[in-house]
């Protein structure tokens, strides 16, 4: 089983987001994600919803990350897509 968006706002945690052309990367947290991302999305899948800021790619991976102790969540495979775009 996969872990949520739904388990990320519930832990707060934040997405960390790599673009894997450029390798651009960010951190989201969880209260800065989309409300159109449904609670049982899964982590991995939720990079669909990004496009990199760097290069305009959409070739993206997402795990989730706890910011405060800086240990990612490895979650599983690499999404692609675009509608938004990954941060600053």
């Amino acid at each position: 089983m996969f872990t949520t968006i739904g388990e990320l706002r519930q832990q707060a945690l934040w997405l960390e987001l790599k673009c894997r052309t450029c390798e651009h990367a960010t951190l989201i947290p969880h209260k800065c994600l989309p409300e159109r991302m449904a609670d049982d999305l899964p982590v991995h899948l939720a990079a669909a919803y990004f496009r990199c800021k760097g290069c305009g790619g959409k070739q993206i991976s997402a795990q989730m990350t706890d910011a405060r102790a800086a240990q990612p969540f490895v979650t599983g495979a690499v999404a692609s897509g675009a509608s938004g775009h990954a941060g600053g």
